[in-house]
């Protein structure tokens, strides 16, 4: 048996703050989302909340791209097929669709 170690030479810090904005960017997107029926749509807390959600969005950005260690790479989603496209691209492909409702898989809606 053969080990393999992988080591991480890079002793620069990542971006704390801007890890800890995209924290702040997810949990105000995920209020306002969870709580929106129940304070109405138009409530000032649920705007609120996703005025938050994208101020912190955009700064965690800004400072990703500026950053020599940031949390999201945003080199990665200049690449073709990657980034949301990519996403949204292959989770509405016919074939996932297919294997995602598979009865081997366990996604199949129950009958009753």
């Amino acid at each position: 048996m053969q080990w393999i170690f992988l080591l991480n030479t890079d002793t620069r810090l990542p971006d704390l703050p801007g890890g800890s904005l995209l924290v702040v960017a997810i949990g105000a997107l995920a209020l306002g989302l969870v709580h929106g029926p129940e304070w109405s749509w138009g409530s000032g807390a649920t705007i609120g909340s996703f005025a938050v959600a994208a101020a912190a969005l955009a700064r965690s950005l800004f400072r990703s791209a500026r950053h020599p260690v940031p949390v999201v790479d945003l080199r990665h989603l200049r690449r073709s097929g990657s980034g949301s496209l990519g996403v949204c691209r292959s989770a509405s492909s016919p074939r996932w669709a297919r294997h995602a409702a598979s009865p081997r898989r366990g996604l199949a809606a129950a009958e009753g």
